[in-house]
């Protein structure tokens, strides 16, 4: 078992290890860091196969979202489910694949009826953690946050905040329970704040508003 800052320092020192590597990562055209957070580079890098699209099954209910092929060195992702979801389940993977080496071959499932919860294995807990890391790493998350919403950290739902996120919802935001994630979800997936607009937190790191929600919470940002 891994503790939560060990998974991270695994995923920051695979985003340094890319970065340093960024010539033959991208030999074209370095990106801005944020765009380095790729799964699909990352497979690259490790040399590990990338297959998205591929047919993964149904099995009693529950969608396999991406596999781990550890004999062929492969990372399987599902058609079956979002971009931001594809990205998110291919993190997943390759934290499988750093985190748990020797443990074969390694499944992502989504139940049909639910997101899952406490109850997932601790590997799959770690190897989710994993690619929030990776995915939306802390400092860019935070330098991104600030130039958005600059307000004291962490924002919770005032009527101020409330009414710079959105004038029509506000009064339906502020009235939220204290540290609802649907306050947080309208957060990560907000357009504009006190007239300035810009492109969403969720959109600039190429994940879902739910996933982002739960990053700024992680990280203290969102109340």
């Amino acid at each position: 078992m891994m503790s939560f800052d060990e998974i991270e320092l695994e995923a920051r020192k695979l985003l340094a290890a890319m970065e340093q590597d960024a010539s033959r990562i991208w030999p074209n055209t370095r990106p801005a860091r944020h765009f380095m957070c790729d799964p699909q580079a990352a497979c690259r890098y490790l040399g590990l196969q990338y297959l998205p699209d591929s047919h993964l099954g149904i099995y009693g209910g529950t969608a396999t979202a991406g596999m781990l092929d550890c004999d062929n060195r492969a990372v399987l992702i599902s058609s079956k489910q979002s971009f931001e979801s594809q990205r998110f389940t291919a993190a997943h993977e390759i934290g499988h694949w750093l985190l748990h080496p020797g443990q074969g071959n390694l499944f992502r499932d989504r139940a049909l009826t639910s997101h899952g919860g406490p109850g997932r294995p601790r590997v799959e807990q770690e190897a989710d953690f994993f690619a929030a890391c990776f995915l939306a790493p802390p400092k860019l998350v935070r330098l991104a946050f600030a130039a958005r919403f600059p307000v004291r950290e962490p924002i919770t739902n005032t009527g101020a905040v409330c009414f710079n996120l959105s004038m029509r919802n506000a009064q339906y935001l502020e009235g939220l329970p204290a540290g609802s994630l649907e306050f947080a979800v309208a957060v990560a997936g907000a357009e504009s704040f006190n007239g300035q607009y810009f492109k969403s937190l969720a959109n600039l790191f190429s994940v879902s508003p739910k996933a982002m929600a739960i990053r700024l919470r992680e990280l203290g940002l969102v109340g």
